[in-house]
């Protein structure tokens, strides 16, 4: 005898397509589940409602646990093209259940982020034409990941696609390295100069002066400045040999 299947209602269906912007929840595809179809009152669907746990017993992930009502609400579906529906389920232990509601909760915070953007952007050209926009409307950019893909809007720290890290300009480890250059540089420099160059100016002409040209303690000063004035070239410098107007991805690998 067949087993009764836990099915979505066609509700929740339409919810969960939404709730995504009708687009594939996998990272790295997103790509669109509908478009228009040659039948002038038809739509083409690649999308479908997956079960998250199986909607019957023996099927991929099968949470005995859950109730029917748990098992066909919407907080077991994933709303995924049709490539990667039967991706998930005939390769299950590659995709637990733990990834596929990470994948639905990164695939609704992309939906919620990029909502309106796009529209927004278009809006503004169509009125604007080519000159600069100055309506109150803040259009928003989004960067392309290159490890999955995945559209990133400016301004995020991270993909929600694989959680790669987005650095805006210098990283920290760049930030210290042009810090300590510059104060090697600039107040070792001046350092020398205060109270190496009376030195070297008195074997040369015999003159008396006097180390640090008799600033003494006031002496902390023209060094602490170029200390300063070299952080900033050496911050400048290191900005110049990156694309400080777009962000870079980074990702962790466990060694």
């Amino acid at each position: 005898m067949k087993q009764n299947r836990d099915e979505f209602s066609a509700r929740v269906v339409q919810t969960l397509r939404r709730r995504v912007g009708d687009r594939c929840s996998k990272p790295g595809c997103r790509c669109p589940t509908s478009g228009p179809n040659e039948h002038p009152d038809l739509a083409t669907n690649i999308g479908e409602a997956a079960h998250i746990t199986s909607a019957a017993p023996g099927g991929p992930r099968y949470d005995a646990t859950l109730t029917s009502e748990q098992r066909c609400s919407i907080a077991n579906a994933i709303w995924l093209c049709k490539n990667h529906a039967r991706e998930i389920d005939v390769d299950p232990m590659r995709y637990p259940a733990r990834m596929l509601r990470e994948w639905r909760e990164d695939a609704e915070r992309y939906a919620r982020e990029t909502l309106g953007v796009q529209m927004a952007t278009e809006a503004l050209e169509d009125i604007e034409g080519d000159e600069p926009p100055t309506s109150t409307v803040e259009t928003t950019r989004t960067w392309r990941c290159p490890y999955c893909n995945t559209g990133v809007v400016d301004g995020a720290r991270v993909c929600t696609g694989c959680q790669a890290e987005l650095v805006y300009g210098l990283t920290n480890k760049e930030a210290s390295e042009a810090f300590y250059m510059g104060v090697f540089f600039g107040g070792g420099g001046a350092v020398m100069l205060l109270f190496g160059g009376p030195s070297w100016i008195n074997a040369k002409t015999g003159w008396q002066i006097s180390p640090g040209f008799g600033l003494g303690v006031y002496a902390l000063f023209p060094i602490v400045l170029s200390a300063f004035v070299a952080v900033r070239l050496f911050f400048r410098w290191r900005l110049a040999t990156i694309e400080a107007d777009s962000p870079r991805f980074t990702r962790h690998f466990n060694s």
